[in-house]
Parts: C-alpha cells; sequence; structure tokens
C-alpha cells in the first residue's frame, strides 16, 4: 500500500519562509521560522487577516496541530517531520529537527 505524502519542499537556507498551502482544500498562510538560540523550527498558521491562529515547535514524527484550534478544526491531514528511511524500515529514531537534520534526513511532509 503506497502512502500519499506532499512534501513540504524546506531546508534552513530557506527560513524563513512564508507559504499559502492548500491542506483538506482550503488554503492557510503558514509561516515557518528558525530558532538559531536553540536550534529548533516552527510553524505559525495565520487567518485571512494576519493573525496568527496557532504556532508549534516542529518535532520529529510530532504532530505539528496536536490541539483543538478554532479556524484549525476542518484540518483532518496530518503535517509531520520524519525521515523516509524511518517509514520504510518500519522503525524510528528519536532525531532532532534542527538546522543539520531538515531538508538532509529529515522531510516535512503533509500527510492526508
Amino acid at each position: 500500500m503506497a502512502l500519499d505524502l506532499e512534501q513540504i519542499p524546506l531546508t534552513p537556507a530557506d527560513f524563513p519562509y512564508d507559504i499559502t498551502l492548500p491542506i483538506d482544500s482550503v488554503n492557510y498562510l503558514i509561516e515557518f521560522r528558525y530558532n538559531d538560540v536553540y536550534d529548533f523550527f516552527t510553524i505559525n498558521f495565520k487567518d485571512e487577516s494576519d493573525e496568527s491562529i496557532y504556532a508549534s515547535r516542529i518535532k520529529y514524527l510530532g504532530q505539528v496541530i496536536h490541539v483543538v484550534v478554532a479556524g484549525l478544526s476542518q484540518i483532518t491531514s496530518d503535517i509531520k517531520a520524519f525521515s523516509l528511511n524511518d517509514l520504510e524500515s518500519g522503525g524510528s529514531r528519536d532525531i532532532n529537527v534542527n538546522a543539520a537534520t531538515l531538508g538532509d534526513s529529515v522531510g516535512l511532509y503533509v500527510i492526508p
């Protein structure tokens, strides 16, 4: 069974990065930011009036949207950071999603 994945093509050189991304047939303005002090990435969803709806740290195999949020409740897809090698092998590792891994061994994917 093939898993339908859409990769969000990001590397640390792209940050800060803003994109309008269609998820479940709705366009969301999404900001990706890098915290260079603590070496991690964040994702921020914004509404049409440029107000932040929800922000979260991007963690390996963690759900980006892990709480019920007004304005995002219609999203049924998930956004996760992981390695395709882990997916293919059926295993997983504890990997930090940071400047050394994102876009190299770790990708960011929309999973319907």
